[in-house]
This record gives C-alpha cells, structure tokens and sequence, in this order.
C-alpha cells in the first residue's frame, strides 16, 4: 500500500483561519474535514433554531470567512477534500466549499464510503440525542 499525508481538521467552530495557518498542509495528499467547521450564532439564550442556524452558516461562510477560505482553497490546489458534517453543521460544508470553487469535494459518511490510494474512508456524523436541536441526534438505539 503506498503511503498517503492526510491533513485532518475537526471542531474548529469557526476558525477556519487555522487550515492554512499551518507549516505542513502543502504536503498533504488529501484534506480530511471531520465535522463541526462552521460556528454557531450567537445567543445568550442556548436554544438553537435551525433555519435562523442554517442562514447565519451561509452568511458567515460567504461574508466573515471570505478571506479563509479564499487561503485554504490556494493550499488545496486540486487536491480533494472529503468532509463529514458535523452536529453544528447546519449546512452542507461540501456545498459551501464547491460555491467557494473547491475542485474536488467528497462528502464521507454512513453511505458514501470513498476509496483513495488503497485507504477506504467513512464517515459517521449522528451524535447521541441531546434536545433535538442539533442536526443528527438520533435515539440510543436507532444509533445502533
């Protein structure tokens, strides 16, 4: 099996900043996102509401993130980014990063498994039930 350099991202909540900001992210072969990328809104109040969620994503991606994405997407070139959505997630990262002009975006998870220079990738974005609020909570045992 040839060997491959994989740059692995997760939790960053909003600070995309970090995925350029590194000495070794042009050495990798592929770019590996596991979920929570983008930040939440603002509330004194914890209550989420998906939609108002789903729009405040798309606005900072396209507004406040402009300029770190615009520094990842110069690191990535061509080479691809496989993502899983994260419970924070309320929109699709792949479809930001393919409206931003990323080349080569794979979504990983519990049915698109993705085969890349003999490693099989997957992906599993579901968390435990919490309130309902985040996206993929599902019931003990329909996590089973």
């Amino acid at each position: 099996m040839m060997s491959i350099n994989i740059f692995h991202a997760s939790d960053l909540h909003g600070q995309l900043h970090y995925l350029s900001e590194t000495d070794f992210a042009d050495q990798a072969d592929l770019f590996l996102l596991t979920g929570d990328m983008l930040p939440n809104k603002p509330s004194k109040y914890k209550n989420i509401i998906k939609e108002q969620e789903k729009t405040f994503q798309e606005n900072w991606f396209h507004n406040e993130a402009k300029e770190s994405v615009t520094k990842f997407k110069a690191v990535v070139g061509n080479k691809p980014v496989f993502y899983v959505n994260g419970n924070h997630d309320f929109v699709d990262l792949g479809l930001l990063l393919n409206q931003a002009g990323f080349k080569s975006v794979v979504a990983i998870n519990q049915h698109n498994l993705v085969y890349f220079n003999g490693v099989t990738f997957a992906g599993f974005g579901h968390i435990p039930y919490i309130r309902g609020e985040w996206n993929d909570e599902l019931q003990y045992k329909e996590l089973d």
